[in-house]
This record gives C-alpha cells, structure tokens and sequence, in this order.
C-alpha cells in the first residue's frame, strides 16, 4: 500500500506556557511568514494531541505543529492537523538565564545596545 504524503500549508514552532484541564496555551512563530517575524499565542485542546504527546506536555516544552493536507495516489486528500513533540526535556529556568546572558552578550558585541 503506498504512503500516504504530508503537504504542509502553515507550520509552527511552539512552546508551552500554561497547561489547564482540557487544554494549553503555547507561544507560537509562524515558520511559513518568510522573512517576517509573526509570533502568535494559541489554546489547543489536549485532544489535539496523540497518548504519547500528551505525557510529553510541560511548561516549557517545545513542539511543531503542521496544518496541511494529507494525500494518497488515486485517492482524496485529507486535510490534516498535526503536532509533534519532540523527545526533549522542557526547558528549566537555568536554562532561561544562560539564553538571556548569551543575547546579552551577542547585543554588546554587535553594538546593539
């Protein structure tokens, strides 16, 4: 039987910042604006996301989120949602500082300040 292929129309990167019962909210950047820089923040439902990803789910855990179609040979597409957690731990405060001394940094040796 073929495979079925993924044609993406919008992709996002994500990471999550508030997890609730049915639902969480994430920070997005929109990877199909081009040069632009469009960050958005989206709730998505916890039924959004497969057994696997739901134990994946913390604050600060990054994931990709693709909306395209889905197509077989012979056959109609399907249009399809999909977000895919990576195996990587959630990102922990440390983490944060070491990301913020770094563009510190970048800004004084580029002279952005």
């Amino acid at each position: 039987m073929p495979t079925p292929t993924l044609h993406p129309i919008r992709e996002w990167e994500g990471c999550v910042t508030e997890i609730r019962s049915e639902e969480f909210v994430a920070d997005l950047l929109d990877l199909t604006a081009g040069d632009a820089v469009e960050a958005e923040e989206a709730v998505i439902a916890k039924d959004e996301l497969s057994p696997e990803d739901r134990s994946r789910l913390a604050i600060g855990s990054f994931f990709w989120w693709v909306v395209g179609y889905e197509a077989l040979p012979g056959r109609a597409r399907k249009h399809v949602s999909l977000i895919v957690f990576p195996d990587l731990p959630p990102l922990t405060e440390a983490d944060l500082d070491r990301g913020r001394d770094w563009a510190d940094w970048l800004f004084k040796r580029w002279g952005l300040e």
